[in-house]
């Protein structure tokens, strides 16, 4: 219980306090200097796109979204608008700022900017480059729709705001870094230098307007509060000191990045102080509540565990909405109060250069940023844009990364610099019995690539489950991961039919089987929610009795890609968990590329029906 209350904690209250750094980046007075505002973060500014992918990380619910226009949740982290919200709304552009996934988003919104921000991400690249896809994906589009010149102006010009590192920075905190012990200083420095390649990306996308928000003073939230505060529930100063330590190195490299990025104007916002005042001057802001969420009643509630009742009646009263993030009055005053403060720092550049005369400086520059829009669409048309990218925490990459720790080394050439881009490749469905065509070359390929780094399924997977229980609890944690991890992508309702199903399930195991989990297949798919995969896989772990073998998704999707088995109507087919993924596959880093009759020619796969794209979208992305 200690360790999912850690994880909990860890990965939700970063997302609290980060959306408020976006807040930093307003400025009134630039209103009419700024044609769309994208943000960068994760649930603080997160306005839905994570109910487009595979996560547990949605609040698509009530009483989520009560306050909102039309009482309806909207998968923001709040009970009304959000941080990115009213940071569109301070400059001018919009009052709603909307999530890039949504599918029936039209080209006007497109136009003035959308939210990029994902609940749960950081500056750690496993997680920021999901995000800095998005943006490509993006470019992408609105180069097909609105051309290149226009969309490299709406990119050189936009507001890019960003409230990210909080997550990394609690993470490390909580459960330590992911390869050993690291001091903070040493991880302050690892997480420095992924943001400031975070920022170098969004530079040579044509980003030239950026706005970041330092660390909050996250050990201030309820949530922390509750686990670390004592009796008196104070404030973690350790986690606190931590997010200050990072907050003065950020400063540095900031003036370093603006010193050598021609053209760019990166600006820092305070929103520790920020944050921290509202909070220790909760009263003078109009606040009753500061140190627990008005859907938290003394526990850790976010997210699924945030639920109906025991929400307190009059939200604008608390400082938080939940155990992590601000209630919607509090993402106002955040907005309102850095867009004071920070007058024209952002934007102190003149107005838009007119079509007509333009310095030879600024012809230069867009000139430039012309090129670089070109690039990035060629980059894109390898990579199509799928209907919804995998689930964050599920993704790694392999051996791409500088000693450095930045993501690309010699080894990771795209395979169009070193393998012939064979584009006429057919599929050839072997016959029953015979092996398919070039399959050691594919076997051999793939094994080279899946030994230069672990895969989440190396890490991860039930057989980890209780590892230093006794036997019958060990067992029973077994089929409760089990059960957890299935059917992830599916709109089960975690909060509701999963954990009916693990009461029935609890009841079961004690009444029948004395605490633990039955011991033959026939009795396993009798328990609620077990199918016969699940069934199977619990039959070999728990118990070791192998009845049958459970072919991975990942298995058959490569198979169905490589043309060696064929299945109608399956659309969801690729390498694995990093690589050949399930949708948006990394073709130009597969080294085997030029032997699949699929590379680089998937341009839909949808996990569901219902997650379709704008048809408008649809017509011109496809040209």
């Amino acid at each position: 219980m200690a360790v999912l209350l850690h994880f909990l904690l860890a990965g939700s209250l970063v997302l609290l306090m980060s959306s408020s750094a976006a807040a930093q980046g307003s400025n009134s007075n630039s209103k009419t200097q700024v044609p769309a505002v994208f943000m960068f973060g994760d649930s603080l500014v997160d306005t839905g796109n994570n109910d487009y992918i595979s996560t547990i990380a949605k609040s698509n619910f009530p009483p989520y979204g009560r306050d909102f226009p039309g009482a309806r949740p909207t998968g923001r982290f709040s009970n009304g608008r959000c941080t990115s919200d009213f940071v569109a709304e301070v400059f001018g552009v919009k009052k709603l700022l909307p999530p890039y996934l949504d599918p029936d988003l039209e080209l006007r919104e497109l136009l003035t900017g959308v939210s990029f921000a994902s609940a749960g991400s950081g500056y750690d690249p496993r997680t920021s480059r999901f995000t800095v896809d998005m943006l490509r994906e993006y470019i992408s589009k609105m180069n097909a729709s609105v051309g290149e010149t226009r969309t490299a102006s709406i990119i050189s010009q936009g507001a890019f705001i960003s409230f990210i590192g909080s997550n990394d920075v609690t993470l490390h905190a909580m459960l330590g870094s992911r390869s050993g012990e690291e001091d903070d200083d040493s991880y302050t420095d690892k997480m420095l230098h992924f943001a400031i390649d975070f920022y170098q990306q969004l530079y040579k996308l044509g980003a030239r307007r950026i706005g970041l928000g330092n660390l909050p003073p996250t050990g201030c939230v309820p949530a922390v509060r509750d686990v670390v505060g004592g009796q008196e529930r104070e404030c973690s100063e350790g986690l606190n000191r931590r997010m200050r330590l990072f907050n003065t190195k950020l400063a540095g490299a900031v003036s370093k990045m603006n010193a050598e990025l021609p053209g760019a104007r990166i600006v820092v916002f305070d929103f520790y102080n920020v944050v921290l005042s509202i909070i220790q001057n909760s009263a003078s802001y109009g606040f009753d509540e500061f140190s627990r969420g008005c859907c938290a009643s003394h526990e850790i509630e976010s997210g699924f565990l945030c639920v109906m009742p025991g929400t307190c009646p009059d939200a604008s009263k608390y400082v938080f909405w939940d155990s992590f993030h601000p209630t919607e009055k509090a993402c106002r005053i955040l907005s309102y109060q850095m867009d004071a403060a920070d007058d024209q720092i952002l934007f102190p550049i003149s107005p838009l250069p007119s079509t007509r005369s333009r310095s030879r400086q600024t012809h230069l520059r867009r000139k430039r940023a012309g090129k670089g829009m070109e690039v990035a669409g060629k980059q894109v048309e390898l990579e199509p844009f799928r209907d919804k990218p995998s689930a964050l925490p599920d993704i790694e990459e392999f051996a791409y990364k500088k000693p450095n720790g930045s993501v690309q080394s010699k080894k990771a050439k795209y395979a169009t610099e070193v393998l012939p881009l064979k584009k006429e490749i057919v599929y050839t469905i072997s016959k029953t019995g015979e092996p398919p065509v070039n399959w050691e070359k594919v076997l051999e390929g793939i094994r080279k690539m899946r030994s230069s780094e672990d895969a989440p399924v190396d890490t991860m997977g039930c057989e980890k489950a209780g590892s230093s229980l006794p036997s019958k609890e060990r067992r029973f944690a077994v089929l409760i991961s089990s059960l957890l991890s299935s059917q992830t992508k599916d709109q089960v309702g975690f909060y509701t039919r999963k954990a009916s199903n693990m009461k029935k399930i609890a009841r079961i195991c004690l009444e029948k089987y004395d605490g633990d989990i039955p011991n033959s297949l026939e009795d396993l798919l009798s328990l609620p929610g077990i199918g016969p995969k699940m069934a199977h896989l619990v039959m070999q772990i728990a118990w070791d009795n192998a009845q049958g073998i459970c072919v991975d998704t990942h298995v058959h999707r490569i198979s169905n890609r490589l043309g060696w088995v064929s299945r109608p109507g399956t659309k969801q087919v690729g390498f694995g968990q990093t690589i050949c993924t399930p949708l948006r596959p990394k073709c130009e880093m597969c080294s085997v590329s030029d032997l699949c009759p699929s590379a680089f020619k998937e341009k839909t796969s949808s996990p569901s029906s219902k997650l379709k794209r704008s048809p408008s979208l649809n017509k011109k992305s496809s040209t």
